[in-house]
């Protein structure tokens, strides 16, 4: 809450209008009235869009998995794209964008679970897209020096080398961001997007 406070301040130096709701989108009703809220906030036609940037990282190879821990990594990613998607339906938005990640498409040993939450979302927005809803999942590269990777330490970042990518480096993360920019006007709709070096 400090910490969304922190970035609604920010933002509203620009002249943006910010409202900090606390709501738990893995149930469905809680996202119905997110979305309702945000419809009844809209202002001379301002778009209605969902962005949804959650995310839980749990590492492990399969044999070593729990079903409590699937659940853990799964229900905010899972639970929370189905039940927004499910809630627009009802409240239409103009934007819903889902933060995946690049392990949804590629897949990861020590990372089953978070790679098929990943995978999920990026089938997600490709129903979505074949509907004719709007729709966008932003298949993120592994960030340097920040993000929920940079917990695993140095040695991760060889890893990540071995496989034929580069982490994003915050210095070149701009570029993505330009990048997420591009992909999220509202005249495009995309399946994916997949901004990695």
């Amino acid at each position: 809450a400090e910490l969304a406070a922190e970035l609604a301040a920010l933002a509203t130096r620009t002249g943006a209008t910010i409202v900090v709701e606390q709501a738990d989108v893995s149930v469905l009703s809680d996202a119905r009235a997110l979305l309702e809220r945000g419809a009844g906030l809209k202002k001379n036609g301002a778009p209605l869009s969902v962005w949804h940037l959650a995310g839980v990282v749990d590492d492990g190879v399969a044999p070593a998995l729990t079903w409590e821990r699937f659940a853990n990594v799964l229900k905010p990613k899972v639970e929370g794209s189905l039940n927004l998607h499910a809630a627009s339906l009802e409240t239409p938005v103009d934007r819903f964008v889902l933060f995946s990640s690049i392990y949804g498409l590629l897949g990861s040993r020590e990372l089953t679970h978070y790679s098929a939450a990943n995978a999920f979302q990026d089938g997600l927005a490709a129903a979505r897209a074949r509907a004719g809803l709007p729709a966008l999942a932003v298949s993120w590269g592994t960030w340097a020096d920040a993000g929920m990777a940079h917990r695993f330490g140095a040695g991760f970042e060889a890893h990540v080398n071995s496989t034929g990518m580069r982490m994003v480096p915050l210095d070149g993360g701009f570029r993505a961001l330009a990048a997420l920019a591009r992909a999220a006007r509202r005249d495009l709709c995309h399946a994916a997007v997949l901004p990695a070096d």
